[in-house]
């Protein structure tokens, strides 16, 4: 026996009026009889339940749009609130004030910026300190610098006396040696730690090898190898001559009067390179490194207390990291010290 719903078919549903009502109209029709059966159900029935639902849903939609705005008005209230606090503290720090801290007001991203504010605040207070410290260092140095000069000031003037007195007596020999301790003094006075020509510190090198041979006589000799187009090279002051003292105290063996010390220069792609070469007794490679790697206060015996570690300082302090000094030596066969430096000129330095 079929199943009873089979029976039916069902048509579409369609709205009609029927006495001035909206009403849905169902047909369904019977597959075994052919005969149709209408039914009419009123809209107003059908939906009578979902005008309370729609009612409800729209209430809680509004509830909820109420609860929304009142939130985001309290967060966006809290976040102007910190963003204007923090934004009156850097008006302080604007003004000078670098002793304000920021006061964070959660662990959100407000409060994030205000603690790197602080910390920011902290390193630049730090750095103010220790630039106003340096400057106040670099005053005092600079006043150490010119106490230190007046001495020679007098010194120079003094020597000039005495080589007048000596020239005054025929004494030719005190006479050439005033002269040209006069002319270190002179430059040293004139030298402000900055760059000068090559040609000028050659002859700050000959008027002090002229000194040491007529105390030593010819137990030495020194030969120059530059060329007249290195001669315009610019090079920090007195990078020479401590290093040619070097040799003569510590490199060669004076007494027995073979001592030969050699000068030269070369370009070097962008570089100038600069050899104090001497025959003496040299000394092992480590040792040699131990000088330039040495503690500060260690030096060497030269003009005005300036040592092969004060040269190699030097000369990174005025050239960069990457130049200075360096050694070829060993025990036996001498030792070679090279300069390496930029080659500039006057021109170039404009």
């Amino acid at each position: 026996m079929p199943e009873e719903g089979s029976r039916y078919g069902v048509a579409d549903g369609q709205t009609v009026r029927i006495g001035g009502m909206q009403s849905l109209l169902m047909r369904f029709q019977s597959s075994d009889t052919g005969w149709s059966v209408l039914c009419f159900i009123p809209l107003s029935r059908l939906l009578e339940g979902t005008r309370i639902l729609e009612t409800i849903i729209v209430f809680i939609c509004v509830l909820f749009i109420f609860i929304a705005m009142a939130v985001a008005f309290w967060f966006s209230a809290g976040t102007t609130r910190d963003i204007k606090l923090l934004e009156r503290t850097m008006r302080k720090v604007e003004d000078g004030d670098l002793s304000v801290k920021a006061k964070p007001a959660g662990r959100d991203e407000i409060g994030m910026l205000a603690v790197r504010f602080n910390m920011m605040v902290s390193r630049i207070n730090e750095l103010v300190v220790r630039v106003s410290e340096e400057r106040l260092a670099t005053q005092r140095a600079e006043y150490t610098v010119l106490l230190s000069r007046i001495n020679p000031h007098f010194l120079y003037n003094a020597l000039g006396t005495i080589r007048w007195f000596a020239r005054s007596r025929g004494q030719e020999e005190i006479e050439s040696m005033v002269s040209a301790l006069t002319g270190l003094l002179k430059s040293s006075i004139r030298h402000s730690g900055g760059l000068e020509r090559l040609e000028t510190e050659l002859a700050n090198v000959r008027d002090y090898v002229h000194l040491q041979k007529i105390g030593l006589g010819d137990a030495f000799e020194i030969r120059y190898d530059v060329g007249g187009a290195l001669l315009d090279a610019l090079v920090p002051g007195f990078i020479l001559q401590p290093l040619v003292e070097n040799a003569i105290m510590h490199g060669l063996e004076i007494s027995k009067g073979t001592g030969r010390i050699r000068i030269a220069a070369e370009r070097v792609g962008p570089d100038l390179r600069i050899a104090v070469a001497d025959n003496g007794i040299g000394m092992e490679p480590d040792y040699a490194a131990t000088l330039l790697s040495a503690d500060r206060e260690r030096r060497y015996p030269g003009l005005n207390g300036i040592g092969v570690r004060h040269v190699h300082e030097r000369i990174r302090t005025l050239c960069g990291e990457r130049y200075g000094l360096s050694f070829n030596t060993a025990p036996g066969r001498g030792t070679t010290i090279y300069l390496t430096l930029p080659y500039r000129r006057e021109e170039d330095a404009v």
